[in-house]
């Protein structure tokens, strides 16, 4: 018998899809609270696919963000396919993120390239990104 899903036929065991992997993960952030609404991810192969939203809680400093607690372990950085979005009653704001290389975090700054200080504070925060292990 073969394990996995087999496309157009093809009876070959290498060739099909048998690994892949659906869960939650849980997002630690590196200064302030997150209350998490949704954190999943899904694993098809090397790559992991995340969802993030919730709320952020407490005013920060002048140190860049990061949120820990990745599913799977990272091959290398990467700033691929990652939508970030802030909201908060100052406004909105679209944040650039990056997977650090061989860690389970995310580095976070502004369009324009500074560490996220003070002004990043109570609000909401949506992450989607990929990711390859």
């Amino acid at each position: 018998t073969r394990d996995g899903i087999a496309f157009n036929g093809d009876t070959a065991a290498a060739n099909s899809l048998d690994d892949y992997e659906t869960g939650t993960w849980t997002p630690s952030p590196s200064s302030g609270g997150l209350s998490t609404a949704s954190a999943t991810y899904t694993k098809v192969g090397r790559m992991v696919y995340i969802e993030y939203n919730g709320a952020f809680t407490g005013t920060r400093g002048s140190e860049q963000f990061r949120i820990s607690g990745l599913p799977f372990t990272t091959a290398f950085w990467t700033a691929c396919s990652m939508y970030t979005q802030y909201y908060s009653q100052e406004g909105t704001e679209q944040l650039s993120g990056a997977f650090q290389g061989s860690s389970t975090k995310i580095a976070f700054v502004s369009y324009g390239g500074e560490a996220l200080g003070t002004h990043f504070s109570n609000g909401y925060l949506v992450v989607n990104g990929w990711y390859r292990i």
